[in-house]
């Protein structure tokens, strides 16, 4: 009966929600970008999900600010410049602390491919106030939350008679004194309780904490204004012990005789000390330990011109030298190396309320005037530089590969999931439509379906599930229509783990600001599925050049005058493998055909002359044929034969080389019936005398050399003839008997031209 009653109520306050308008997020504004430091880049190219760490990265290609600011729950967020790599931080609230611990801080005008964006809920940098009445601290919001059993837990102070304002000062007052420390954290709730951190349970009651959105503490002004005018309605729905979260820091000196105040855009403790005639800057510097004042930024300097610290009389105002935006832009100063003394800025407003500036060395200062001693504020409480370390990362958001999902499927932190716009209201349906959706898909299910998102020892950021909640939440709301009358909710329909056969419902309360659970399904809800994503290796793309070797025009004009039918193909594929020094060279072609159809004596003394090159000059050959370059993914792919391609590509080549030129020969041999060798010593006009055809061993020559024997008729040539021959580049077509001698040498293709 109990249980049946209990889903009966829960129906009934599932359908009367009103739609999650609280969840949306439709004004932010760019406040500047982030380069963030070599040693601190892995928060934005890793992804961590872990919830007791000072930040949290999600990656989604469907990431968009609204959903940063969502998943975040915070006033600040960072997104990459592709805005697909959402950062959460949790400890850093300030300008001021980003530009100190994780990079170098410019505005949204200085902005560059390498930097990551900065987006707030305003144009203002915090929501809350400078600290007017504590000028030495600093305080921040945190966060908005919902404690689990603070009712039992007595507050420190009530301030029911005050307005918020009022409330959240006199709250942190009184946890100053109660705490006694350079940082402190308190809360103050929607009934004005003040709670001073850290707050101490029962042994018997049960701790759990929720982050909520922002938008459920809206009763304080401060926070109302960057949601609108309409943020009223919100938070007198919700629960009247909704907690504002606030941190403060120390940062200055603060004491009766001396006293600083913490600047947050300069970030340093400033005070100003009146320059006396018996004084001098650097006496005031060493007996208040004053430093000098970095000014980067444009935005600085109008600030700083602009400060309640310039009146009618001079001010001197020590100079970094590495206020940059000083020397190079505002007074164009160079050669600064040449100066040893320190620099200072002379500011003094006129009676027009003009500002009037010079730069001069700070040993020539005098008085009448005042020195703006500045100090470094102390260190923060929280140990920012261990907290941002590389092994607290979790998987790398990989460069060198493609991670793809299934149609309409969406990648969220290396995984694809979706959500059916069909209501379902059983497990079984559930698993089936996503089996149906994809093969390898299944039904989200989750090890634990509590309310509670954070862990309270120090009220970090989300869990996981929390997180895949407002997630699914999202892609839903864009998918589904939904009516504005309050009738209809988005309820998500997942699965258990430790209960296989399980089916839950997880719908968003507004008055408790967090996902309420149903564990039963007869309401229906929409199924989540889940699979794997499709990983697609990223080849490093190179230009494919094609390069032609230097070709000897003469060269080719006489050898088609020599050759009227022979023709060469010769294509050789040059690898080049970046990041190598591994260079092969496949002949992919070779193709060597000779057609001689009525030939005369020059065309054959061209074709052996051709065959001789070939035989003797096959490296020549390679080097001038066209080379190419072919995309790397090629060597990737047959990256496992590259060994063995080294190996046998020279032995093939010269096998292929020598197969050629002997098979040449031998057709050249059987065609024209005979092969002679003489000696050097007996060309010329001796070699007439031999009418005989027989080869004696004292006519072989040390270098050997080809003669072919062609014989039209019964006659044989003269000496005179033969003697022309060897003085003449030019033969007569008459001649019976042709000589090829080694000093005679016509090239096909001449690379280099000769003299």
């Amino acid at each position: 009966m109990y249980y049946s009653l209990f889903f009966l109520y829960g129906i009934h306050f599932v359908i009367s929600l009103s739609p999650s308008e609280d969840l949306s997020i439709t004004k932010y504004t760019q406040i500047g970008c982030l380069t963030l430091k070599s040693d601190k880049e892995f928060i934005m190219k890793t992804i961590q999900e872990n919830s007791l760490l000072p930040y949290q990265t999600y990656s989604s290609p469907n990431m968009t600010m609204e959903l940063c600011f969502r998943l975040c729950r915070r006033w600040l967020i960072l997104l990459d410049n592709q805005q697909t790599t959402c950062i959460c931080l949790y400890t850093l609230n300030k300008i001021y602390e980003l530009n100190e611990y994780l990079g170098e801080y410019s505005s949204d005008n200085n902005c560059t491919l390498n930097s990551v964006k900065i987006y707030s809920l305003t144009k203002d940098i915090t929501s809350l106030p400078i600290l007017t009445s504590s000028p030495s601290d600093d305080w921040s919001l945190d966060g908005c939350y919902e404690l689990q059993n603070i009712q039992t837990i007595r507050a420190n102070v009530q301030l029911t008679d005050v307005d918020f304002p009022t409330a959240l000062d006199l709250c942190r007052k009184h946890c100053q004194i109660t705490r006694g420390s350079s940082y402190y954290a308190y809360f103050l709730s929607q009934k004005k309780s003040c709670y001073c951190l850290p707050i101490y349970f029962h042994q018997t009651a049960r701790s759990m904490a929720l982050r909520k959105p922002l938008m459920h503490c809206t009763f304080l002004p401060s926070i109302c204004q960057g949601f609108g005018s309409s943020c009223k309605q919100f938070y007198l729905d919700t629960n009247v012990d909704t907690l504002i979260k606030i941190d403060v820091h120390r940062y200055c000196l603060s004491t009766d005789s001396s006293s600083f105040i913490f600047d947050r855009i300069l970030y340093k403790c400033l005070k100003s000390v009146i320059l006396r005639r018996s004084m001098s800057i650097s006496t005031i510097n060493y007996e208040q330990k004053c430093t000098s004042i970095t000014i980067k930024t444009r935005e600085q300097w109008n600030y700083l011109i602009h400060s309640s610290w310039i009146t009618d009389t001079n001010l001197f105002i020590p100079i970094d030298r590495n206020s940059t935006y000083i020397f190079k832009d505002l007074f164009k100063t160079s050669n600064l190396t040449m100066l040893t003394n320190t620099l200072c800025v002379v500011i003094k407003r006129t009676d027009a309320n003009a500002v009037l500036g010079e730069l001069i060395q700070c040993s020539l200062a005098r008085p009448l005037g005042s020195v703006l001693c500045a100090q470094n504020p102390f260190q923060s409480a929280i140990p920012h530089d261990v907290e941002f370390q590389t092994a607290n990362t979790e998987a790398e958001i990989s460069n060198d590969e493609i991670l793809s999902c299934p149609p309409n499927f969406t990648l969220f932190n290396r995984l694809c999931y979706y959500a059916d716009s069909s209501l379902t209201y059983d497990i079984q349906a559930g698993e089936q439509i996503c089996s149906n959706k994809y093969s390898n898909s299944t039904l989200v299910k989750f090890d634990s379906h509590e309310w509670a998102n954070i862990n309270v020892t120090r009220f970090l950021g989300r869990v996981l599930n929390d997180i895949l909640l407002e997630f699914f939440y999202y892609i839903l709301e864009r998918k589904l229509f939904m009516p504005t009358d309050g009738k209809q909710q988005i309820r998500l329909l997942l699965g258990d783990k430790n209960f296989p056969r399980k089916c839950v419902l997880r719908y968003f309360t507004s008055s408790i600001g967090g996902f309420s659970l149903l564990h039963r399904c007869h309401s229906g809800g929409y199924p989540i599925c889940q699979t794997q994503p499709i990983r697609n290796k990223i080849l490093e793309t190179t230009p494919v050049y094609q390069t032609i070797s230097p070709i000897n025009i003469p060269s080719i004009e006489q050898t088609t005058k020599l050759i009227s039918t022979t023709t060469v193909i010769a294509t050789t594929t040059q690898l080049i493998l970046s990041n190598s020094t591994v260079l092969f060279i496949l002949p992919n072609e070779t193709n060597i055909t000779s057609r001689c159809d009525n030939c005369s004596m020059n065309s054959v003394l061209a074709d052996e002359d051709f065959n001789n090159n070939a035989t003797k000059n096959s490296s020549e050959f390679y080097t001038n044929t066209t080379t190419g370059i072919v995309h790397e993914s090629f060597m990737k792919r047959h990256a496992k034969y590259r060994p063995l391609i080294i190996i046998l590509t020279g032995p093939i080549l010269g096998l292929i080389i020598l197969f050629l030129g002997l098979g040449l020969l031998v057709w050249r041999l059987r065609q024209y019936h005979g092969t002679y060798s003489i000696p050097n010593n007996l060309v010329g006009g001796l070699r007439t005398k031999r009418s005989s055809t027989t080869v004696t061993t004292g006519d072989v020559p040390n270098t050997p050399v080809a003669i072919y024997n062609r014989t039209k008729s019964p006659r044989f040539s003269s000496a005179a003839e033969n003697d022309s021959l060897l003085t003449s580049p030019h033969f007569s077509t008459d001649d019976d008997n042709i000589e090829l001698l080694p000093a005679t040498k016509t090239a096909l293709i001449d690379t280099s031209p000769k003299e």
